[in-house]
């Protein structure tokens, strides 16, 4: 069971139990976010060390859609993030999600109006 520990400078030892615990703590977590941006490249794995219950992808400007363009969405397993023409924008990968880059589908865009991409991964 771990205990909170109150840090003071210069007088609390660091333990690698301690440390563990900080890591064990971040790796628990209920979700994690973050960005990357878009290199054009026509597929592209996000690797985040688990397979989500659900992935959201969205530009830096909030946009999912442009006219057809799917810029980002929510990917679920076995259900991904579609374009207006139900084409995959985002999935769900056994260690992250996919993003994409073709016609119709910019979810690894370079377009700087777009990037970075964010997104919140849910454990």
């Amino acid at each position: 069971m771990y205990v909170k520990t109150n840090w003071v400078d210069d007088v609390t030892p660091i333990s690698a139990e301690k440390l563990n615990n900080i890591e064990q703590g971040i790796f628990s977590s209920q979700y994690v976010s973050g960005s990357y941006t878009g290199d054009d490249i026509s597929v592209r794995d996000i690797v985040l060390g688990f397979q989500p219950s659900a992935i959201f992808v969205i530009t830096k400007s909030g946009m999912l859609f442009n006219g057809a363009d799917g810029y980002g969405g929510l990917g679920m397993p076995g259900d991904p993030g579609t374009n207006n023409a139900g084409v995959a924008v985002v999935t769900i990968r056994p260690t992250g999600f996919r993003v994409y880059e073709d016609t119709g589908v910019r979810s690894n865009s370079s377009w700087a109006t777009v990037n970075p991409f964010r997104y919140i991964a849910f454990r």
